[in-house]
């Protein structure tokens, strides 16, 4: 019968185990550590790479980031806010010929970045390896010993074009649209289970389709009609594609600087409720400072009017309508929907509320 291990024995296989067990998941952080650091620094070198290709401005380049975050999160999860793309771009910034300090993890790297002093951050950097301070205890140092700091990420700014001597100019940014007329529809050629031939039916847009309208029946595929009654529709002489998929639209809610729910109305009594982007910009995210300034703004000048005009331009991955929105100002109802109105999305540009949307396309 085999003996039992006495008390100490036992004791000493398990601390072996927990010593071995400890001493890898140390190794492998560390490794783990120099593999993250290692590509933080490639991902800001990229970054910064496009910034000074395309000479993008600082207002452009915290756009380019919160693209970049919106996309990398959604395919691979956390670690890609744009405070932390930020800082792997200052990390290659402050270090362009190779990453510092391996033995360091990512945070402990993001708080010495903070360091605006090469000579005192360096000096701190070789103490924390040395002592192998955790991050808490490295913000408690720099405070006890006053090292300055930056505040916060606003300092980190996208890189200026490296052969830059001074600001370029500032130019206007102005969108191109077409703002199409309402009432005008395409005929297009339909099939289902109850329908076992093809027949024309009224594209409303947004995926809707009427198919008893009067004068609908005799028009070919890809034919524009225009509104000739509450149920009827007749040939658009003169009209093309560009006429199309333009709306009146009833402003439900703001989201944000650039997105509002609306109710449309299609024409012969069909309504849809939707969700729209207002295409070619992209406002500040919505809790900041910036971006309630947007809201606000965007809000305010819906709020004053009866109705809107919208053109849309088919859908973003998000399920939003991308749309260029015209309003007509004065009191309600003061001009017919034919004016040409102004052009909202261009506003937002001109008072600095927005930006242009690069990703869009």
């Amino acid at each position: 019968m085999a003996k039992t291990l006495s008390n100490t024995s036992y004791r000493n296989l398990r601390d072996e185990i927990s010593a071995i067990y400890t001493d890898s998941k140390q190794q492998a952080a560390r490794a783990l550590d120099r593999v993250l650091n290692k590509a933080h620094w490639e991902i800001g070198k990229r970054i910064v790479t496009v910034e000074q290709k395309n000479a993008i401005r600082a207002q452009y380049g915290d756009r380019l980031l919160k693209h970049l975050s919106e996309d990398l999160t959604e395919i691979h999860g956390n670690g890609f806010s744009i405070t932390n793309l930020k800082y792997m771009r200052q990390f290659f910034l402050t270090n362009p010929k190779g990453q510092p300090a391996d033995q360091l993890g990512w945070t402990k790297q993001c708080v010495l970045l903070s360091i605006k002093d090469e000579k005192v951050r360096k000096q701190y950097e070789r103490k924390a390896v040395a002592e192998n301070w955790s991050k808490s205890a490295l913000i408690d140092e720099l405070k006890k010993d006053k090292v300055k700091r930056e505040r916060d990420q606003e300092s980190l700014a996208p890189a200026q074009p490296l052969s830059a001597d001074k600001k370029p100019a500032r130019k206007r940014l102005s969108l191109q649209y077409v703002r199409g007329r309402t009432g005008f529809y395409r005929a297009v050629e339909i099939e289902g289970l109850h329908m076992p031939k093809k027949r024309c039916a009224l594209d409303l847009g947004f995926n809707v389709y009427k198919k008893d309208i009067e004068g609908i029946a005799r028009r070919a595929h890809g034919d524009i009609v225009v509104a000739a009654g509450e149920a009827s529709v007749r040939a658009a002489s003169g009209a093309d594609k560009k006429d199309l998929y333009t709306y009146k639209a009833y402003v439900d809610r703001v989201i944000d600087g650039d997105t509002v729910w609306v109710d449309v109305e299609l024409g012969f009594g069909v309504f849809i409720r939707q969700k729209l982007r207002l295409r070619g910009i992209d406002a500040p995210e919505v809790d900041t400072k910036r971006g309630k300034t947007a809201k606000g703004f965007l809000r305010r000048t819906l709020q004053s009017v009866e109705y809107i005009v919208i053109k849309t331009h088919g859908s973003d991955k998000y399920g939003r309508y991308l749309a260029d929105i015209f309003y007509l100002p004065g009191e309600p109802g003061a001009a017919e929907v034919a004016a040409e109105g102004i052009y909202l999305n261009q506003e937002m540009l001109d008072h600095g509320l927005a930006g242009l949307y690069l990703a869009e396309g």
